[in-house]
């Protein structure tokens, strides 16, 4: 039989290597959130992979919430109030991670699109965001936007000028609308 002492040893080893993970993970997540949001990393699978990174970041954020509230509830009120918060916190995970999930299966082959008059957009009204968008029309007259990279957005308007019948061919994933390949070409007039 173990002592005390074996034990509680193991347990702190156990405990250092869950922390250092979380660590490193939350380093990583830091570091893709923050890039994503300067305009890396919004196309092809480093685009899904920092979709999905968000997505579980919201996720473990309002899990370790839910569960600190766990542990520091009095009265059946607040019992009543942590339960509802969960059921309907269960719910938004449903549809925050059923996107990237049902994406899998297009991930070697996404959807394609082709776009007409296409432009190129530079939002830059946000303190701590920079977001590049590529728009265009398709068949049924509707407007698509996707999320483009900085690279990809400084190297199209470089190529088009304002008064180019500009159009795409787009390969996308469906749910999380991430951009896969983009082709641009002029119209033929």
């Amino acid at each position: 039989m173990e002592n005390r002492a074996e034990i509680s040893f193991k347990w702190k080893v156990f405990i250092d290597f869950v922390l250092l993970v979380f660590a490193l993970i939350s380093i990583t997540s830091f570091y893709l959130i923050l890039s994503h949001a300067f305009g890396y990393y919004q196309e092809g699978i480093m685009g899904f992979i920092c979709d999905c990174v968000f997505r579980l970041f919201i996720v473990i954020v309002i899990t370790l919430i839910l569960a600190f509230a766990f542990y520091f509830k009095e009265g059946k009120k607040y019992i009543i109030i942590w339960w509802i918060c969960a059921i309907l916190s269960g719910i938004g995970f449903f549809y925050l991670l059923k996107a990237p999930i049902l994406d899998f299966k297009y991930l070697k082959s996404p959807k394609s699109l082709k776009i007409n008059y296409v432009s190129f957009e530079e939002d830059m009204n946000y303190e701590y965001s920079i977001f590049y968008r590529i728009s265009g029309y398709n068949d049924k007259n509707e407007i698509k936007i996707f999320e483009i990279d900085s690279k990809t957005y400084d190297k199209e308007e470089e190529k088009w000028n304002d008064y180019d019948n500009v159009s795409a061919s787009i390969k996308y994933l469906p749910h999380t609308e991430v951009l896969m390949n983009l082709k641009t070409y002029k119209e033929k007039e």
